[in-house]
């Protein structure tokens, strides 16, 4: 795992939508992972 801040990953998180239990991969971007695993 890159070595990044809290803060980093809150600012990556803050730009992109929230995506609701979408299985389709394709859609699926670092920071709504980053979302998803954080909850």
């Amino acid at each position: 795992m890159p070595n990044v801040t809290n803060a980093e990953i809150t600012l990556a998180a803050s730009k992109d939508p929230v995506i609701a239990d979408n299985n389709d991969l394709t859609t699926l971007t670092a920071p709504s992972l980053i979302q998803r695993a954080m909850r």
